[in-house]
């Protein structure tokens, strides 16, 4: 539910935009129906790219309802939860009509795409749907699959980004694709047009959980927020139009999200435009690790509703692992080459046991010292917390937790086999990159560390234009303040095993104790 402004009045106001069957203005008529800057030449800071002929011939508008949600079709309630109803009266709120933007969604299609791009830039095109757990095998996103002590760890619930070609017609994600979050990757530079579908169902399943948000409002909390329909992908860093590429739902500005059946389409521009007068002055920036945000900042991210774009360097190419897009040979223009490895770190999931129950929070009633430390952790849809690997119950007391031995808790022996949180591979002395993000989620921060290996802060040159070496950055063995909307370069320096290229298991964990002992933590291999 999205409240912009209760104040009386606001309907008529907010029904005076611009809209059209499917919600916004079309593109055309974008420049015309909002106030003109007079102090602005015409098209300094909009314009009509038509050079990309495919964003006109794949997009048309459509009044078929069938593809439109409740909500786009205003016929879904915005009414105060039932059991708010005694709170609301205590406190005098006279129960009104809340507006939740337009009364219809982002239009499906464009006529012609309005955007930032420069037309010489290279134009790269990216599709990406959002389903949920139904799509998986089994149903249920499997963060932890090992039997024993509540069995396999699981969110029925799930909603997730994949890109459209590892789904198939009916919805379901094809056989074989890594199930992760979703990684996509462009270089510096180009021009993406971005494409998102969206086909959850029209009914959205939600359990309660043990997620909890601050107690602002008394038996009020984030087992009450619904998960939202719509979808929205707001980027990060990039240039783009905010009126129609922004992916999130802001004040007065159009629609940016689509319902269950609609697809909706972005501009982005891989680097920084600015204007100056009538000149739009175009620059290509490698910004490596970028978050994918989720338009509902509540609910997606504690669904798994997560997601990354990685810009690589100008003129470079890439590899992926078969068996993971979170892992790539990156090889750059001037042919040299770097490991890269994507972390989505996720610190608000409510995880279900096999039983289907909710997993409860480390230590019980008392063990959370606030919201911020309640639900569940993972990196990349995996966890290895250390209440299963030690066959105790996740909400065992800390003063009895305490005197447990937990001298082998790391090791393979411990269960058997390797975590199943990522295990990321490289040989020894090879340049790597790790891409360390956190869409959303709690605001307890963590502090990455990667044993054995130490990394500039700073790691950027050509005035900030490029990652590289930059001699003026100090040398740092943790990066902390890794929170919501965090996005960090982590560039071991000599590469994989370090100057002396050793070879073995090294860890790699969030240095936060709820986050640790909660599953955040893995292995770099290093290899001869």
């Amino acid at each position: 539910m999205r409240v912009y402004n209760g104040r009386m009045g606001l309907k008529t106001d907010l029904l005076a935009l611009p809209n059209n069957t499917e919600g916004a203005a079309v593109s055309t008529t974008n420049d015309s129906t909002f106030p003109i800057d007079a102090t602005f030449p015409a098209g300094a800071t909009d314009y009509k790219d038509t050079t990309d002929s495919s964003v006109m011939t794949d997009s048309k508008v459509t009044t078929d309802a069938s593809l439109m949600s409740g909500t786009m079709l205003g016929t879904e309630s915005t009414a105060l939860s039932s059991d708010l109803g005694a709170q609301a009266a205590a406190i005098a709120i006279a129960p009104t009509e809340i507006v939740t933007s337009n009364p219809s969604e982002f239009a499906t299609g464009k006529t012609v795409a309005t955007g930032i791009c420069p037309s010489t830039a290279p134009v790269r095109n990216i599709s990406v749907t959002a389903v949920n757990a139904w799509a998986l095998p089994g149903g249920k996103l499997i963060y932890n699959s090992r039997a024993g002590n509540g069995g396999a760890l699981n969110d029925p619930t799930a909603i997730m980004y994949f890109r459209s070609g590892d789904v198939d017609v009916y919805g379901n994600v094809k056989a074989g694709v890594p199930i992760e979050p979703l990684v996509v990757r462009a270089r510096a530079g180009e021009c993406i047009n971005f494409v998102l579908y969206n086909r959850l169902p029209k009914s959205l399943p939600d359990l309660d959980g043990f997620n909890t948000m601050a107690n602002l409002i008394f038996h009020f909390n984030a087992n009450q927020v619904h998960p939202s329909k719509q979808v929205g992908l707001h980027p990060q860093l990039l240039a783009y139009n905010v009126a129609n590429s922004d992916g999130k739902n802001v004040g007065f500005n159009p629609n940016q999200t689509v319902g269950p059946g609609g697809v909706v389409r972005y501009r982005w521009y891989a680097g920084d435009v600015i204007v100056n007068g009538a000149q739009r002055i175009a620059t290509p920036i490698e910004f490596g690790a970028t978050n994918l945000i989720s338009s509902d900042p509540i609910k997606h991210s504690n669904k798994g509703a997560v997601g990354s774009l990685i810009v690589e360097p100008q003129g470079s190419s890439w590899v992926e692992d078969s068996t993971s897009r979170a892992q790539a040979t990156v090889t750059k223009s001037d042919g040299t080459s770097f490991r890269e490895f994507v972390l989505q770190f996720q610190t608000d999931i409510n995880m279900r046991f096999a039983d289907g129950s909710a997993v409860p929070n480390l230590g019980g009633p008392t063990g959370a010292e606030d919201p911020e430390d309640s639900a569940q952790k993972a990196i990349n849809y995996r966890t290895e917390p250390l209440w299963k690997r030690m066959n105790y119950a996740p909400d065992t007391t800390f003063e009895n937790t305490r005197n447990f031995d937990f001298t082998n808790v790391l090791t393979n022996a411990q269960v058997g086999g390797d975590p199943q949180t990522p295990i990321f591979t490289a040989q020894a002395g090879q340049a790597v990159r790790f891409r360390i993000l956190n869409a959303n989620g709690h605001m307890r921060n963590n502090v990455f560390n990667l044993h054995g290996h130490f990394w500039q802060d700073e790691p950027f040159t050509n005035n900030s234009k490029s990652i590289g070496d930059n001699p003026l950055s100090e040398f740092k063995g943790t990066t902390y303040g890794i929170g919501p909307s965090s996005h960090y370069e982590v560039i071991p320096v000599n590469g994989a095993g370090g100057a002396r290229r050793i070879t073995g298991d090294f860890l790699y964990r969030t240095q936060e104790s709820f986050q640790f002992d909660g599953g955040i933590w893995g292995i770099f291999r290093v290899r001869p």
